[in-house]
């Protein structure tokens, strides 16, 4: 996948950064990458709430979802199934529409 020339969805990130054969990190995985699209997924939920497109408590679920994934990222604490479902709870429309994703190597 061509991260540059997509607009790429925290699930299509999810989907890369893990090896569906085996449910372990492929060798190219990188937490620093992972990190700062979290981070990016994140500001945007911020950015929904000050447009008053998310409400309190909407935000407030995008970021616990956030914290979940982290979680598992960094401890491998939450269950794949768990990470998925999270993950596309997480991946839902902020606003109405999708965002392009920069590529990795601009990511704040």
């Amino acid at each position: 996948m061509d991260y540059d020339a997509n607009l790429v969805s925290m699930e299509m990130i999810a989907a890369a950064a893990l090896d569906d054969n085996n449910n372990e990190y492929p060798m190219w995985h990188d937490i620093e990458v992972e990190r700062k699209a979290i981070n990016w997924f994140m500001s945007r939920c911020l950015r929904g709430f000050r447009a008053q497109i998310l409400s309190r408590e909407e935000l407030f679920w995008k970021v616990e979802e956030a914290f979940i994934l982290e979680d598992y990222i960094f401890q491998r604490s939450v269950s794949l199934e768990d990470y998925r479902e999270k993950f596309s709870m997480a991946c839902s429309q902020l606003g109405g529409g999708k965002e392009p994703m920069p590529p990795f190597d601009q990511l704040p």
